[in-house]
């Protein structure tokens, strides 16, 4: 599944963007008209999109009031350079959660992409549910049919991370980017990394719960135990 669906005529700047969120561990997909980028929402179901006004065939407010029409947990950034203030409160008032003006930072635009991904899955009532495995966001619990689990921080934060994204497999390096973000280019994070993912395995394990599968050459997803 695309995470992210880029609508953006210009074809330099979408690959930027492409190539940057792909570096990030973010799918991307990416569309340079009105009528493309419904089809790929239609096909992926993006968690976010980046979403630029002025394209060929139209406004891109027609796509983000469609999609508004029955989805309201897509999350919509707004990327253009219309930058009159009548032109933001239009868009947020259409449905967007962001708006960023061109020209923009990537960094920037990335920790935004992040920040609006985080509260869309915290904007629940906190709980995160995996077939018998209850995530409690809000006070940190976790169990699985009732059962309490121990776990350290780091390793709630990692499990409720793959809950989020639950039958996706996602990167290792997006993981990486999302837990530890100053230690990305540490070639060691990965051995860490694999020591979380084995003790989460473990515990898992032992209450027959949900189970951490890795995806040779792809990524690591958590699957509902059958």
């Amino acid at each position: 599944m695309s995470e992210i669906l880029i609508v953006e005529d210009n074809k330099r700047l979408a690959s930027s963007l492409e190539k940057g969120l792909n570096e990030a561990g973010y799918t991307t997909c990416c569309a340079t008209n009105v009528i493309d980028a419904r089809a790929c929402y239609e096909e992926a179901r993006p968690n976010l999109v980046l979403l630029d006004l002025g394209l060929p065939d139209g406004d891109g407010i027609t796509l983000l009031e469609y999609v508004r029409q029955t989805d309201q947990t897509t999350v919509f950034i707004i990327i253009t350079a219309r930058d009159l203030v009548t032109e933001r409160i239009h868009g947020l008032e259409s449905g967007a959660e962001d708006y960023v003006t061109k020209p923009f930072s990537f960094p920037e635009l990335l920790a935004r992409v992040r920040a609006q991904l985080r509260r869309s899955v915290s904007s629940s009532n906190g709980l995160i549910e995996v077939g018998a495995l209850k995530i409690d966001r809000l006070s940190q619990k976790v169990a699985c049919d009732g059962t309490n689990m121990d776990l350290t921080p780091k390793e709630f934060e990692l499990l409720q991370f793959l809950a989020a994204n639950k039958e996706t497999v996602v990167s290792r390096d997006r993981i990486i980017h999302e837990l530890w973000p100053d230690a990305a280019n540490n070639i060691t994070i990965h051995n860490v990394l694999d020591v979380h993912l084995s003790h989460l395995r473990v515990k898992l394990r032992e209450l027959g719960c949900s189970s951490v599968k890795t995806v040779r050459g792809v990524g690591i997803k958590l699957e509902e135990q059958s």
